[in-house]
């Protein structure tokens, strides 16, 4: 084995060591990330289990190294007199005991600070093109980020996107909005359902205005774009025609 390719292959094996997920998905447990995911990709997730693909762990890394390293340090000078808080930490949410749904989160590349009487948190997040964050879909940032603030007792939140490539940023605050978090809490609820019903979720990511961006020329199904289970996903419709035919 050449030199180049030793540490190639080095770096995508610590890379994997380093950031593969400890968890696995399960019915009743869901992640904030995973609040605004199409009804059907939640289910897939619970029934493909599928490693997360090397580019996607090597972006985490890159924004591990933001974090600590760009964002930590001008953070502390930005809000001087501010008290760091615990911000690597568990939290669980509660949506029905008796139902056992919960949202379960932890929160890494956060920094939870108070100062004076005020709590907020700075969320960051490594982006290839940061103009494409200029036009991201907030809705799907402020389901994940309104169960965050509950289960972190926080009352404000920026969140920080940083680019890897030339470490430019841009900033979107948020407050906690009592109807954007029952919408997240509904949603958790709703996809649950399917399961305590035995059904399959349709393919909200098509059928959901919320999940399609109009151009010029198409209809983008922009949660498609990010799913891990197209073939999946495609395969189940076939079937479903073939019945109905």
């Amino acid at each position: 084995m050449s030199l180049a390719q030793r540490i190639d292959d080095g770096l995508d094996d610590w890379v994997r060591k380093q950031k593969e997920r400890k968890y696995v998905s399960k019915w009743g447990t869901y992640y904030p990330s995973e609040v605004p995911y199409c009804y059907r990709q939640i289910y897939f997730a619970r029934h493909f289990s599928k490693p997360p693909e090397l580019s996607m762990l090597q972006r985490q890394v890159v924004g591990d190294i933001l974090h600590e390293h760009y964002v930590e340090p001008a953070i502390k000078e930005i809000f001087p007199n501010a008290k760091r808080l615990n911000s690597e930490r568990d939290f669980t949410l509660t949506l029905d005991w008796k139902r056992k749904i919960f949202i379960r989160g932890r929160a890494d590349h956060y920094i939870h600070l108070r100062e004076d009487d005020r709590t907020f948190m700075v969320e960051v997040k490594s982006v290839a093109n940061l103009f494409a964050s200029k036009h991201a879909n907030l809705w799907a940032y402020e389901m994940q980020v309104m169960p965050c603030m509950v289960g972190l007792q926080t009352e404000e939140w920026c969140l920080l996107f940083m680019s890897r490539s030339v470490g430019s940023h841009r900033t979107y605050d948020f407050e906690l909005d009592e109807d954007k978090l029952n919408e997240a809490i509904q949603r958790i609820v709703d996809v649950h359902g399917y399961h305590e019903r035995g059904e399959i979720p349709p393919p909200e990511g098509l059928i959901n205005p919320v999940f399609q961006k109009t151009l010029k020329t198409r209809t983008k199904f922009w949660r498609c774009e990010y799913c891990s289970f197209p073939q999946e996903c495609a395969a189940l419709e076939r079937a479903l025609k073939t019945e109905e035919d």
